[in-house]
């Protein structure tokens, strides 16, 4: 085998083992074929939004999806699956996010910071 076949099968056997990983969705990115000044130009497309490189969250379907190179690659942002109870909190739902809190003498406190929500939006 001649060393352009080695390198088409590495780059297709690192391909291969990028797309493998089940925490997120992976898939390829699109392309744009412009004829007439002879280039090609990759751009990710996800939920109707186009883009060419960089991070684009998603807030109202909990993901987060980056753009690189020939590839997308989009997770879960939420955290709301996570964990499922603290003991002794409340669990309150904020989009995507979970908080946990319980009241202490008459003060919302966060369980996992322990401090009160004071200036916090929502709170």
């Amino acid at each position: 085998m001649n060393c352009k076949g080695v390198c088409l099968s590495l780059l297709c056997v690192a391909l291969l083992f990028s797309f493998s990983d089940g925490a997120c969705k992976k898939e390829f990115a699109s392309y744009r074929l412009d004829k007439a000044r002879k280039s090609i130009t990759f751009f990710c497309s996800h939920r109707g939004m186009d883009w060419s490189h960089g991070l684009m969250r998603f807030d109202a379907f909990c993901e987060e999806c980056y753009c690189f190179g020939f590839s997308m690659e989009c997770c879960e942002s939420a955290d709301v699956s996570g964990v499922i109870a603290v003991e002794g909190c409340e669990k309150e739902i904020r989009g995507c996010r979970a908080v946990f809190y319980k009241f202490d003498k008459g003060i919302k406190i966060d369980c996992l910071t322990g401090r009160p929500f004071h200036g916090r939006p929502g709170f």
